[in-house]
């Protein structure tokens, strides 16, 4: 079993591994030139997504020839004392409060999303395609990446709202976590691909009280990405999907 990812972050990765890997030891890496506010900032990151440490890149490194540290050093020991000993130390080893929000994390949707090209018109301005690109092609890099953008966008939203939220699995609401009372809402974001399991259970919980909120075309798929003649998810939000189709160019 996997016990330690060191991982490049965007906004919502951090709630990711909380949420799915409670307990686990996870960092991420930071440095790479930035200015000192953004290191800092990435600092308490860690502290924020209860990371356990951070990997820091810099050139020149942190040791000068003389084995003295340099500026650079100098700043991140200074700025980390406060995590190790202080109020960030009782921030990160602390049981966090996922609130009553729920959001789905869908491997299957993702692939969809790679399938149709989803992600292309967002190509050119995404965050997640910056290691990816062919600078000379801007439209080269992860077809997935709307549905990144899309995980983004809800995570911004919910926290300028105030509002805490957690990510679960499709596996996980098949089980049935959405019955135990703890999740009020669930959000579906480009959730293309939705077996028939989960749709049951995520109707269930709307009958039961529950909110569920989706944007594009939810369940046009299933579980293996293959397209329905129907949304499976019709009837629970009063729109009908039908005769869904899929064109991708030809050098795509």
């Amino acid at each position: 079993a996997m016990r330690t990812m060191i991982m490049y972050i965007w906004i919502s990765q951090g709630e990711l591994w909380s949420s799915l890997a409670p307990g686990q030891a996870y960092t991420h890496w930071a440095g790479y030139g930035q200015p000192e506010s953004e290191i800092l900032a990435g600092i308490w990151f860690s502290v924020a997504y209860q990371h356990h440490g951070i990997g820091y890149y810099k050139v020149p490194w942190f040791i000068t020839p003389d084995l003295r540290l340099n500026d650079h050093a100098r700043f991140i020991r200074d700025n980390l004392r406060p995590i190790r000993e202080g109020i960030g130390k009782i921030a990160m080893t602390a049981t966090k409060d996922f609130g009553q929000i729920a959001i789905l994390y869908s491997q299957p949707s993702m692939r969809a999303a790679w399938i149709t090209s989803a992600g292309k018109p967002m190509a050119r301005e995404s965050i997640h395609e910056y290691h990816e690109r062919d600078h000379a092609d801007p439209d080269h890099g992860w077809d997935e990446v709307r549905y990144l953008h899309n995980l983004d966008a809800y995570c911004m939203l919910l926290k300028a709202a105030g509002l805490g939220y957690r990510f679960v699995s499709d596996e996980q609401v098949d089980a049935g976590m959405l019955e135990d009372g703890n999740v009020k809402a669930i959000i579906l974001p480009f959730a293309m691909a939705v077996s028939d399991r989960t749709a049951t259970k995520i109707r269930t919980f709307v009958e039961k009280g529950g909110m569920a909120v989706a944007d594009v075309a939810p369940g046009v798929m299933d579980e293996h990405a293959t397209t329905r003649s129907r949304s499976v998810l019709s009837d629970l939000f009063g729109a009908d999907f039908q005769g869904t189709a899929w064109q991708r160019e030809p050098s795509t």
